[in-house]
């Protein structure tokens, strides 16, 4: 299949103001309209949690009309099919969770495709290390976090560890669409009224409120 089309930026601007005016600029670079488009997909976390709902209400809004087939993709999965390893090495994207964690999952590549070993989760860094008990692979790290954390992790895992280049630690909506692609050939789609957000943990704000009512 062919990429026709991707817009990318990290400035720091709300997505609610970016996110409608991409979607509109490459929509009419392409000189399609919204109808043209078979299916939909978005990164549905783990990540910024204002991020994720406007991401999940815009491809819901997109998707309605025609009650087109949507595919909820993880971005950890997303960040990892970006990587260009060989069969055998782990690949290990870590996000920044706050609370001095990590969402991370860990994945491998088997002939060209992407092979999920475990699912998306928060993880301690200082207790990191123990999910990799009993293995031996090079693992590649990749992901926002593994920016700000190469120095621990390099540590933790020296002599196995390898890190993503600077342009490949953040989700691509063209990885996005790739992995949506794998979905809806093997019929693992919803509809736009059941299609959710993974946030993994609560907000900060719903424990506290719960702090609260106790």
């Amino acid at each position: 299949k062919k990429l026709y089309g991707e817009m990318f930026t990290d400035l720091k601007l709300k997505h609610s103001e970016k996110l409608m005016l991409m979607t509109d600029a490459l929509l009419k670079n392409l000189r399609m309209n919204i109808s043209d488009i078979d299916a939909f997909a978005f990164g549905k976390g783990p990540g910024s949690f204002t991020g994720l709902r406007i991401a999940a209400a815009a491809v819901k809004g997109f998707a309605q009309p025609e009650n087109k087939p949507v595919m909820a993709v993880s971005s950890l999965a997303a960040t990892a099919y970006m990587q260009c390893v060989a069969d055998g090495f782990i690949i290990a994207p870590v996000f920044n969770a706050q609370q001095q964690s990590f969402y991370t999952a860990s994945f491998k590549m088997k002939n060209g495709s992407l092979v999920r070993l475990n699912e998306d989760r928060v993880e301690k860094i200082d207790s990191f290390e123990k999910c990799f008990e009993g293995t031996y692979e090079k693992i590649v790290f990749c992901g926002d976090a593994a920016v700000v954390h190469r120095e621990t992790l390099g540590k933790m895992f020296e002599g196995r560890s390898l890190f993503a280049k600077s342009a490949l630690n953040y989700p691509r909506a063209s990885a996005v669409a790739a992995l949506a692609q794998e979905m809806i050939s093997a019929g693992e789609y919803d509809s736009y009224a059941d299609v959710l957000p993974n946030y993994i943990r609560a907000s900060q704000a719903e424990v506290n409120y719960k702090v609260k009512v106790k």
